[in-house]
C-alpha cells in the first residue's frame, strides 16, 4: 500500500473497513430510494442496520488521528500542520460536492445557511433536523469538532494526547448530557456519538503498542461485532444510545481485523476502494438524486434491483475517478503549498 502523509504505512485492514463503511451507507441510501420509488417511502429499511457504516467511519477517524500523526506528537507547531492536513484532505471535495448536490436536490437556502454548511456550523434546517445544506455532511461537522479537540493536544507526547482528547470528549458528552437548553452547535457536537472517536483513538495507542492477537481471535471479534452492530438499529443525532448499540460493535469490529496478522494482499482492489472512501461517501447522494429526476424519464421501465446495482457500480466509478483524478492532486496541491510556507516561516523566524 502507499504511504500515509506522515510517512507512516497505509494498513490494508483500514482501507478494507473503509471500503466496507463507504459501502454500507450507500446500501442503506440506496435501499431507502428504491422504497420512496415504489410509494413505500415509510417502509421497513431492510438495511438500516448498515448505517452503522457511519459509527465504523468515526471509529476510523479516531486511530487514523493517532496513527497518521505519529511525526506531529510534541512539535510546537504540530497543531497547524495537522489542521492543514485535514482541511486540505476534506474541505476541497466537500465544497465541490456540496455545491453539485444542492443543485442536484434543489435544496433551498440562504446566505447564511450555506455560510453555516460550507464551514461546518451544525443548524436547525427546515426538516427539523441538524443538517448540512447537502445532507450528507453532518458527519464532517462532527469530524471537524474532533478535529479541533485532537489539534489543541497534539503537541503533547502521544499517550498524554489521546488521554486529554478522550477527557475533553467525555466532558463534552457530560455537559451534553446535564446542561439544558444548550445553543444548537453545542447541542449537536456534545452529543454522545463524538465518544467513537475515542474508541478509534484507544485502538491506535493499543496498535503502536505493538499488541496483536491471532487471526482466529480477530475473525471471531470481527463476527461477533458484526452480529451486534446488525441489531443496534442507530438514531440520527441528537441520540443517546447510539454510541453503544453501533459504536461498541464498530470498535469490536475494527479492533478485530487491524489488530490481528496483516491482511492477505488479495484484498488490495478492496483496499482502492476504501482510498476513495471519501469521494464515495459524498458523491453516491448525487448518484441517487439522478436516479430520482430520471426515474420517471425512462428509468422506471428497467428492473428496479437492476438500476440499483447499476447505480451502486456507477458511484463506486465515479469515486474511483474522482479520487484519482481530483482529491489526490488538489490535496498534495495544497499540503504542498502549505509545506512550502512552513518553511518560509520558519527561515524567517531565524533570520
Amino acid at each position: 500500500m502507499a504511504k500515509a502523509e506522515s510517512g507512516t504505512e497505509t494498513l490494508l485492514a483500514v482501507q478494507v473497513l473503509r471500503a466496507f463503511a463507504a459501502l454500507s451507507v450507500c446500501a442503506v441510501h440506496f435501499n431507502a430510494v428504491s422504497l420512496m420509488l415504489a410509494g413505500r417511502g415509510n417502509g421497513r429499511l431492510v438495511l438500516y442496520p448498515m448505517a452503522g457504516g457511519v459509527d465504523l467511519f468515526f471509529v476510523i477517524s479516531g486511530f487514523i488521528m493517532v496513527y497518521a500523526s505519529e511525526d506531529l506528537f510534541g512539535m510546537a507547531d504540530g497543531p497547524e500542520i495537522f489542521l492543514g492536513r485535514r482541511l486540505a484532505r476534506i474541505v476541497p471535495l466537500y465544497w465541490v460536492m456540496s455545491a453539485i448536490g444542492i443543485y442536484a436536490e434543489s435544496t433551498p437556502f440562504n446566505l447564511q445557511s450555506l455560510i453555516e454548511s460550507y464551514f461546518f456550523f451544525p443548524f436547525i434546517a427546515p426538516s427539523g433536523g441538524i443538517d448540512p445544506l447537502y445532507g450528507v455532511g453532518w458527519t464532517l461537522n462532527f469530524e471537524m469538532f474532533f478535529y479541533v479537540i485532537f489539534a489543541g493536544t497534539i503537541m503533547l507526547h502521544r499517550r498524554e494526547a489521546v488521554f486529554l482528547a478522550a477527557g475533553i470528549i467525555l466532558a463534552a458528552v457530560m455537559i451534553g448530557q446535564d446542561v439544558q437548553k444548550l445553543p444548537v452547535p453545542l447541542r449537536f457536537w456534545t452529543d454522545p456519538i463524538i465518544l467513537e472517536f475515542v474508541f478509534g483513538m484507544i485502538i491506535a495507542t493499543v496498535y503502536r503498542s505493538g499488541l496483536r492477537v491471532p487471526r482466529w481471535i480477530g475473525i471471531a471479534l470481527c463476527v461477533f461485532g458484526a452480529l451486534a452492530g446488525w441489531h443496534g438499529v442507530p438514531s440520527q443525532p441528537p441520540s443517546t444510545g447510539r454510541w453503544i448499540t453501533c459504536g461498541i460493535p464498530a470498535a469490536i469490529i475494527f479492533s478485530g481485523l487491524v489488530l490481528q496478522p496483516p491482511l492477505t494482499s488479495r484484498l488490495l482492489p478492496l483496499g482502492k476502494i476504501g482510498d476513495a472512501s471519501y469521494a464515495m461517501y459524498l458523491v453516491h447522494s448525487i448518484v441517487l438524486a439522478a436516479v430520482i429526476i430520471l426515474w420517471p424519464k425512462g428509468l422506471n421501465h428497467y428492473h428496479k434491483p437492476l438500476v440499483f446495482v447499476v447505480g451502486m457500480l456507477v458511484t463506486i466509478g465515479l469515486s474511483l475517478c474522482i479520487h484519482r483524478w481530483f482529491e489526490r492532486p488538489v490535496t498534495r496541491f495544497i499540503r504542498r503549498v502549505c509545506t512550502i510556507r512552513q518553511i518560509n516561516s520558519r527561515e524567517g523566524l531565524r533570520a
